[in-house]
């Protein structure tokens, strides 16, 4: 066998792990923690020789590292030669800390993220061991861009935490169904931990419980009854946990894949963590449960299920209310952040947001001429026609107080944002994720570029997170006090895994389109909701896992129109609407109709990854450009009938009807 070690980023460790078939250890090891620890012997002399020929590497070359050592069947060349080989050491070595990630990793701690193995700085990277025990070659695979993997990482402590039942479950050399399966999903359940955003982790989670119960129909109190009866200890915890989940699906999953809304719109971050937490529980205490079993096969596994659901007697859950209600910003202000990686060439008024190139390209005393020669009617630069004399004295102000470190990058600033109160800004959970909410909104300044022909221009390189330097969010906020103007520096949460390319992501030219208007004009109700889809869209192409992002898109389709929950009508509204003959629409909303069954049901209620469904990536491309274009369109036609309310729509929707013969 090869031998082989990964670096790990984002993890203290000051003794050494046994994960399964693979060691843990810190680079800077002891011999006499390793004597102590709990290898066998032959591992200990092993991991000693590779610590003692390698010190230099592990104590000056990348310091202060922990390291996975593993060992494979294939060797250097082989690896290097393919890249499917390479990925599944990769995610081999990830799974192992599936352990540590149950034990150790709570939802409300998103700062005590680990690391992923071989992920350094936005590379992967794979060091051989050669027989002499030295380090050999090493693997440089791709970059990875956009990561927004949360907190500064976890500290294990001195002391190992133990669960012997877990331990077993997790690195059982079993290779049945049975195991396979509900091992598979456990990996899953602990990438939501990885998932930043709180409502895409949640509709995440819910789809995995959905599968686990394998329930012949997507009938989701048939599914709960399969996993209750395995979860609960008893008939009072088997009522209490089907409450809590009728609960969570009727309450909560219904307003956000129906209805679109983000989960802190309906309850408290606070309370989404803790929603996220128990339906994490569920998930592991189910798959344990059945892999600690020791059934095997599917068939046996499903006797063994209904066996268990004729032990408890199902009643209608009782009708709960939203607890932990969302924090409400009632006043507004103005807010300034960098952008690392964007290159602008001239400012730009978009809606409420001021779009400014770095002050080294373009000078603050420019700003202030075209202000004075502005506001005394004078001639000034036409690239400021949009500009108002209000603009200039908020960009005047704002870029006199910024730190000057941060004039080689673009900025943006945004107008008439909700304000956090002091209350709110001491209490780290609320103010960490009121900055991603507000540098989401800052955010959209760049979804112009992406919907109107960036990606011919940049491929795919996508605009830089707002207000990301140096692996923290932050944002500054312009006070406008009674006795003196100043900015109040607002931190947000740590991303250290963030990495963007080298090349900057280009502005293209800004035209006042549809798109323009949509996103950035007066909108009426309807045009917030074509807004609320497209910047969808856009989200969308930071999501990295393919099974989230055709469901964010499927998700985002049954947004359209939230007042139904009878999807048809969603699927019939938006057909007709975009239909040019009857033969039109029916072959397009049929073919809508397959994928959704193809892979929307099947994600959503049987908690498949898309891979399972469809293993050609180029397949699930032509999904993803699908669905994206389809949303995109319908949006689209909609701004061009000035629709603006739910009536107008209806009325325009049997006009189309009538003209389509349906």
């Amino acid at each position: 066998m090869n031998l082989y070690i990964l670096p790990v980023q984002r993890v203290l460790l000051e003794y050494v792990l046994k994960l399964g078939d693979m060691i843990f250890f810190p680079g800077d090891v002891s011999n006499e923690a390793i004597e102590y620890s709990n290898l066998l012997d032959d591992e200990k002399e092993k991991l000693r020789l590779i610590v003692e020929h390698n010190r230099s590497f592990f104590t000056e070359q990348l310091t202060g590292l922990p390291f996975l050592l593993l060992s494979s069947k294939y060797d250097i060349i082989e690896i290097n030669n393919d890249i499917t080989i390479f990925e599944k050491i990769l995610n081999d070595a990830n799974r192992r800390f599936d352990y540590i990630r149950i034990l150790e990793c709570p939802f409300n701690r998103p700062e005590y993220t680990i690391g992923i193995p071989g992920l350094i700085d936005g590379k992967r990277m794979l060091f051989s061991i050669n027989d002499d025990y030295s380090i050999g070659a090493y693997i440089n695979g791709e970059e990875e861009f956009y990561l927004m993997q949360k907190g500064i990482g976890l500290d294990l402590g001195v002391t190992e935490n133990n669960d012997t039942r877990l331990y077993r479950v997790i690195y059982s050399h079993r290779n049945d169904e049975v195991y396979n399966l509900y091992r598979r999903y456990i990996a899953e359940a602990c990438e939501a931990l990885q998932i930043i955003d709180e409502t895409r982790c949640f509709i995440f989670l819910f789809s995995k419980i959905d599968g686990m119960g394998l329930c012949d129909t997507y009938s989701f109190t048939d599914n709960k009854k399969r996993i209750l009866s395995i979860v609960a200890e008893n008939q009072s915890n088997f009522d209490v946990i089907s409450s809590q989940l009728y609960f969570y699906s009727k309450e909560i999953r219904t307003e956000v894949v129906h209805k679109g809304k983000r989960i802190d719109e309906l309850v408290s971050i606070r309370k989404a963590h803790e929603i996220n937490q128990e339906l994490f529980n569920i998930i592991i205490r189910f798959c344990t449960k059945v892999i600690d079993s020791e059934i095997t096969s599917i068939e046996s596994l499903k006797e063994y299920i209904l066996n268990e659901v004729s032990k408890y007697s199902y009643k209608m859950p009782q009708e709960q209310s939203l607890a932990g209600l969302p924090v409400v910003y009632s006043q507004r202000t103005t807010y300034v952040a960098t952008l690392e990686g964007l290159q602008i060439s001239y400012p730009e008024k978009r809606g409420n947001y001021l779009l400014l190139p770095s002050l080294n390209q373009f000078e603050y005393d420019r700003y202030y001429k075209n202000y004075v020669s502005k506001d005394l009617g004078e001639d000034y630069e036409s690239i400021f026609n949009d500009f108002s004399i209000e603009d200039f004295e908020y960009i005047i102000e704002i870029l006199y107080r910024c730190e000057r470190a941060d004039d080689g990058y673009p900025r943006v600033i945004g107008l008439n944002l909700p304000k956090i109160s002091d209350e709110y800004m001491r209490s780290p959970i609320i103010r960490e994720q009121f900055v991603d909410y507000i540098c989401n909104e800052l955010n959209e300044c760049l979804y112009y570029d992406m919907l109107s022909g960036g990606d011919i221009l940049n491929g795919e390189v996508l605009p830089p997170r707002v207000g990301l330097r140096t692996g923290i969010r932050a944002i500054y906020e312009f006070v406008e006090d009674k006795e003196e103007l100043f900015l109040q520096f607002v931190p947000g949460r740590v991303f250290s895994e963030y990495q963007i390319p080298s090349e900057a992501y280009n502005c293209i030219k800004l035209y006042k389109d549809d798109i323009y208007e949509i996103l950035f004009g007066n909108a009426n109700y309807i045009d917030n909701l074509c807004k609320r889809s497209l910047v969808n869209i856009c989200e969308s192409e930071y999501v990295r896992d393919w099974t989230q992002r055709i469901s964010y898109l499927f998700d985002t389709f049954d947004g359209i129109d939230p007042r139904n929950y009878n999807k048809e009508k969603v699927i019939k509204l938006v057909f007709t609407i975009l239909a040019i003959d009857k033969a039109d629409y029916l072959r397009n909303k049929q073919k809508y109709e397959q994928l959704k069954n193809k892979y929307r049901n099947p994600i959503l209620h049987g908690g498949k990854s898309i891979f399972e469904i469809e293993p050609d990536i180029n397949e699930i491309k032509k999904v993803d450009t699908y669905l994206r274009k389809t949303i995109m369109d319908y949006c689209l036609k909609i701004h061009s009938l000035s629709i603006s309310t739910w009536e107008e729509l209806d009325n325009a929707y049997r006009v189309q009807q009538n003209f389509l013969k349906l």
